[in-house]
């Protein structure tokens, strides 16, 4: 009885071993084929096959990006005219938005007619201001299909010190966070769904076309200290858009939605104390468009599309809290550091 029993067990634990093994390497696998493989052309999906009336050839596809004249939101600008998309810049820098499409038609010629800009301050946009300024007086009154929204628009509005402990915020402070992270993204969202619905499935379409939501949220959204109110909203983008996903999936609406977990970028307002190997806007608007169609095919709600990124937040769901505290805390004390030394230079 007892060797049946011993024989019993080693098979069990041959058997789950082998299965942890093919587990681990399917996931390992999939891990290159993801962040190495590019398809031919990721975002096909999202290019209308309907013709404009009255006009030869296919409508345009257009992508609003928020937050666009400057830092990532004008890397993806950047890559998506590459890509042969009209963009709608948006944004509260007017001058910003005139040297983005200046920068943006001098590398690309011919995207000279096919670059809007709506300026407008997130913080203080009312839902009737983005309805007046970005659907009625640019997308309806031009008659653009818009099959992308990528709300890119944040990050810490506060006078220095931008990192702080919570008590240390000003009531204006946390309201600003949530406004310019959370509520205009969301708001905008709302207003959007209506016309990227329409662009995806009209009735003189030849085929099933969908539309693309991409909704910025951050390493962040699991709790960085002295970053308290910057964290809670870009967990909520996380939440809020995979939430918005499996609703469109089950009632049936043409539209994919992916939260993006991105690490250290090198951008304007994220200039000092990165780590080893972190990309700037303009790759790593380049390597998330690449990454649309994977993440789409493999029905993901969110991913981190800079391979680095996405090993370091792995490590942050096995690294014990114990040790993770200290380490998330002795890099932001490192970087507050760093950016207060940038800061006493620049007076």
């Amino acid at each position: 009885m007892g060797e049946i029993l011993t024989s019993t067990l080693l098979k069990a634990t041959t058997t789950l071993g082998l299965l942890t093994l093919c587990g681990a390497l399917y996931r390992f696998t999939d891990f290159l084929l993801f962040h190495f493989t590019v398809p031919r052309d990721p975002l096909a999906a999202y290019r209308p096959s309907f013709p404009v009336e009255g006009e030869a050839g296919k409508a345009k596809p257009y992508a609003l990006v928020t937050g666009s004249s400057g830092g990532i939101g004008f890397g993806l600008a950047e890559s998506l005219v590459r890509r042969g998309f009209g963009v709608i810049l948006l944004s509260n820098d007017e001058p910003g938005l005139q040297s983005a499409k200046r920068k943006l038609t001098k590398q690309y010629p011919s995207c000279a007619s096919s670059v809007e800009l709506v300026y407008l301050d997130a913080l203080k946009a009312s839902v009737g201001d983005m309805q007046s300024r970005i659907i009625d007086d640019c997308i309806e009154r031009k008659r653009l299909a818009v099959t992308i929204l990528i709300n890119n628009v944040g990050g810490v509005p506060m006078p220095l010190p931008l990192f702080r402990v919570f008590t240390e915020y000003e009531a204006k402070g946390i309201d600003d966070n949530i406004t310019l992270n959370a509520r205009f993204m969301a708001q905008l969202t709302h207003l959007m769904v209506p016309t990227l619905t329409a662009s995806s499935a009209l009735p003189t379409s030849p085929k099933s076309n969908r539309s693309l939501i991409l909704n910025m949220s951050s390493g962040a959204r699991d709790g960085i200290p002295w970053q308290s109110m910057y964290s809670g909203a870009k967990a909520f983008n996380a939440g809020f858009s995979m939430s918005i996903a499996r609703e469109f999936k089950a009632t049936g609406v043409p539209i994919d939605c992916i939260a993006i977990v991105p690490g250290d970028v090198l951008t304007d307002s994220n200039y000092t104390g990165l780590g080893a190997w972190s990309p700037d806007a303009t790759q790593y608007g380049e390597i998330l468009l690449d990454r649309v169609a994977g993440a789409v095919s493999r029905r993901r709600l969110w991913m981190s599309p800079y391979w680095l990124h996405a090993v370091q937040i792995a490590l942050m769901d096995w690294i014990p809290e114990s040790i993770l505290g200290n380490i998330l805390a002795d890099k932001m004390i490192e970087k507050k550091r760093m950016f207060a030394t940038v800061a006493q230079k620049q007076k």
